[in-house]
């Protein structure tokens, strides 16, 4: 029996904690149009299969450390026990973090030198790339055409809707598209999502695009695709071969709640389930002029649910994943909107702890208010932080107050709300002094914060800092089809936009390496599981360690070396200590050995 529209998510992104939203939101919306609908993410099943892919797949030439060839032999032995913990959630000798940062790291590896992770620095080599062969090496691009099959068998679609939210998708997508034309010739193909919202008129001018994609929907997905599966010769809001047409109104309160039913909701990388959850489109602010997204909000405007709506979308969301804990994933999370939605929630006798996505807003300098965020379940805080400097801010149109910074930070920190910062590096003009205030604010804070992600300022498409690069400091690289991306910070370089330089002289590189430079000397608290790059060199203690056992994933490597494969640290073995394979237990035999032996057990090699 044949579906009406079998969506993907293809891979490859970072989004392995929960279902990326867009899905469930079409899916519950179209099936309660009475379309029949197929979902799946093709990315949380690559990553699944890949964190046991046998050595010899691309990974096994892409080795630059010992690493590498241990990680893969260790997997050999042991990937059905790690997989089955990582994202079964099995009981086994690994804690649940290890074998989720073992099976997610041996999934990179598989995918380095694949089609699917090329660093690409034009949107044409995009393209080229969706009719580059499947190589027999290229087991990650492989297993992604095994999956795109299987869903294709399965749902025998009329319409294929990709869903395209991160720039390291759009390879994986076109592929998809090929795969499809060539295999499935008489199926409709659509892609939409932020991706094709920023970019759709530029892949638009190449003419192979459309020999591939039917329609790229610029506008809102939900009555494109109604539109398209009741049989409408025009598609609102899509781009195709005959031109393009107006999007159809559509408000978020519009939307039945997200339908899971289709997507693995269990078997995320995350250690309890976590059920994500949107109550606004667009941000209520929206001028920050670095974000397109947001800018986007200025011209087809905000929109959020109220709060019994948002509680509604909660409990159902809830109880049909089994989820416990929610995180909210606005771009800009509307706290007062979420604190009446959760004390809404408690009424019906639902408790839940919570995440937020927002700014430093004014309303968190009062204590009562965080107080009163953190009674309603509220966790978690992830924030923008791009400087503490308000001429910056000001330049940026951030609309923030930064002599508040200090006082929300203390007061999250009282009441027990971790936050997360998003450092954003190369500002505008920013001076060297600028820079170190803005550093120096950092440290002074490391024990009340934690890192998520550091990145440099992106000039995106359709952003206001797009439209006037030089009124902000910035110079466009001539040739304006030369992309930049975060390659050095963030997976597959996340935000990618033209490549551009300061116009205080200063170069891409240079700025990188300052931002480098933040990283290195900023060790954030709050983070969980931190690499020992970014923990405080512990007292020496009298007498130091005088035996380690070692944990099981601390493995010999070459040349005698002990390779730590949760960490990603290799040891040099050492005149101060001695090695006893059988019982994988170092032991010192000198006073520096014991210090050395105390070090490790507080990077976490091992237990004393």
């Amino acid at each position: 029996m044949s579906t009406d529209l079998l969506l993907l998510f293809p891979g490859v992104t970072e989004a392995r904690f929960f279902p990326y939203l867009s899905l469930p939101t079409l899916t519950g919306y179209l099936r309660a149009r009475g379309h029949a609908v197929v979902q799946r993410d093709l990315n949380i099943a690559l990553l699944e299969r890949l964190s046991v892919a046998p050595a010899g797949s691309t990974a096994s030439a892409s080795g630059r450390s010992q690493v590498t060839p241990a990680l893969q032999a260790f997997v050999a032995d042991h990937g059905e026990e790690i997989r089955r913990t990582a994202f079964g959630r099995e009981a086994s000798r690994f804690p649940w973090n290890v074998a989720a940062k073992l099976a997610w790291t041996h999934a990179l590896r598989a995918m380095d030198g694949s089609t699917l992770t090329r660093r690409l620095r034009r949107l044409r080599d995009v393209v080229d790339h969706a009719f580059v062969p499947v190589e027999p090496s290229d087991l990650a691009d492989q297993v992604h055409t095994e999956l795109v099959g299987e869903a294709m068998a399965e749902a025998r679609p009329r319409v294929v809707g990709l869903s395209v939210a991160y720039f390291s998708q759009l390879v994986p997508a076109l592929r998809i598209a090929r795969f499809v034309r060539e295999h499935h010739p008489g199926t409709t193909v659509v892609l939409g999502g932020a991706q094709i919202t920023m970019r759709a008129g530029e892949l638009a001018r190449d003419p192979r695009v459309l020999e591939l994609v039917d329609a790229l929907v610029e506008g809102a997905g939900e009555p494109a695709l109604d539109a398209l599966l009741s049989g409408a010769t025009t598609v609102p809001g899509a781009l195709t071969r005959a031109g393009s047409a107006p999007a159809a109104p559509h408000h978020l309160r519009d939307n039945p709640t997200p339908d899971f039913d289709g997507l693995p909701v269990t078997r995320y990388l995350t250690e309890e389930i976590q059920l994500p959850v949107v109550g606004t489109v667009g941000c209520y602010w929206g001028r920050c002029v670095f974000c397109s997204y947001g800018n986007r909000t200025l011209e087809v405007g905000y929109q959020q649910l109220r709060p019994e709506q948002l509680a509604d979308v909660c409990e159902s969301g809830l109880r049909s994943t089994g989820a416990r804990f929610i995180v909210f994933v606005d771009e800009n999370t509307n706290l007062r909107l979420v604190l009446g939605a959760a004390r809404r929630l408690a009424e019906r006798g639902r408790r839940v702890e919570w995440a937020s996505r927002n700014r430093l807003e004014r309303d968190l300098a009062e204590p009562a208010f965080c107080r009163a965020l953190a009674e309603a379940g509220c966790r978690m805080m992830s924030v923008g932080y791009e400087t503490n400097v308000q001429r910056l801010l000001d330049l940026m149109d951030k609309g923030v107050d930064a002599s508040l910074y200090q006082r929300i930070i203390d007061n999250l920190h009282e009441v027990g709300i971790n936050l997360r910062f998003s450092v954003m590096g190369g500002l505008f003009d920013e001076t060297p002094q600028e820079a170190r205030q803005s550093r120096e604010f950092l440290i002074r804070n490391a024990d009340k914060i934690g890192i998520d992600v550091a990145q440099m300022m992106i000039v995106e498409p359709t952003s206001r800092l797009s439209a006037d690069p030089e009124g902000h400091g910035l110079v466009v690289d001539a040739d304006e089809q030369q992309l930049v991306a975060n390659e050095s910070f963030s997976y597959l370089g996340g935000r990618v936009g033209v490549r551009h330089g300061f116009a205080s002289g200063e170069g891409w590189d240079e700025r990188t390496a300052q931002l480098a430079e933040l990283v290195d000397r900023v060790l954030p608290e709050k983070n969980d599981d931190r690499h020992p790059r970014f923990l405080k060199a512990p007292p020496v203690r009298p007498g130091g360690v005088t035996a380690l056992r070692l944990h099981p994933w601390v493995v010999r490597g070459e040349q005698g070396r002990l390779v730590d494969l949760r960490q990603s640290l290799v040891l040099r073995p050492s005149d101060d200590w001695g090695y006893d394979e059988a019982t994988h237990v170092l032991s010192a035999a000198t006073e520096r050995g014991r210090v050395v032996l105390d070090r490790l057990l507080h990077a976490g090699l091992g237990e004393a």
